[in-house]
């Protein structure tokens, strides 16, 4: 489940928006991601989520090779710094700025510095320990970047779980309707596990990425 925080339905409306953008990868409507953050930010300037998933999808787009480095670097670390401002607690901007900085020389010592800190914030933040793993394996620490790496997996599949039994409760709670429920508890986990076999019979594995689909996916179906 995401927090709101903000009082502003229309910025959260935005900022789930461009959070689907970011969890699907969609390289081709990030600038739509990046449009609805900044208007949700427009709508609540204290919104440090919005700051810190703005940051988030400069992190993805300098990914793409396709921008300036340097700028795309600047107003990451503008959105992220305002979202540390609004709200010290946020792992995201601190994961945001670890990952960027392995984009540069010399920079290592910081990078990690950055990522332990978002760790401190909250342990079982997804971005923070799939990042955080990724960069480690590339820099040769195997062990524990295989280990974040398949925390943030186990953290994804628990939040499918959470989804699910959430929409057959609200179903059951407040629309009193069953068939709604079965879909949520039943029909819907077979249908993940039927895409889970069909990656399997492909020889493709089941990733941060795949199950981060497949969680939007349940979202867009209920």
């Amino acid at each position: 489940l995401v927090p709101v925080a903000t009082t502003n339905p229309e910025a959260y409306s935005l900022y789930l928006q461009a959070t689907a953008i970011f969890d699907r990868r969609d390289a081709l409507h990030y600038p739509d991601a990046i449009s609805a953050l900044q208007e949700a930010i427009r709508l609540d300037p204290k919104y440090a989520r919005a700051y810190s998933r703005l940051a988030a999808i400069y992190v993805v787009l300098a990914s793409t090779g396709d921008v300036n480095l340097q700028e795309t670097q600047r107003l990451l670390m503008q959105n992220a710094q305002s979202a540390s401002a609004l709200d010290p607690t946020l792992a995201g901007p601190w994961a945001s700025i670890g990952y960027s900085l392995g984009k540069f020389p010399g920079k290592l010592v910081e990078q990690r510095k950055a990522f332990e800190h978002a760790l401190q914030l909250d342990p079982d933040d997804v971005t923070t320990n799939f990042w955080f793993g990724l960069s480690l394996v590339s820099t040769g620490y195997l062990r524990r970047g295989t280990a974040l790496i398949d925390r943030a997996v186990d953290t994804l599949q628990g939040k499918l779980i959470e989804e699910c039994l959430v929409v057959a409760a609200v179903c059951l709670l407040f629309l009193l309707h069953l068939r709604s429920a079965v879909v949520a508890i039943v029909i819907l986990p077979i249908a993940v596990l039927a895409s889970i076999g069909i990656m399997y019979g492909q020889g493709l594995s089941s990733n941060i990425m795949s199950l981060g689909g497949i969680a939007i996916a349940i979202g867009a179906m209920v």
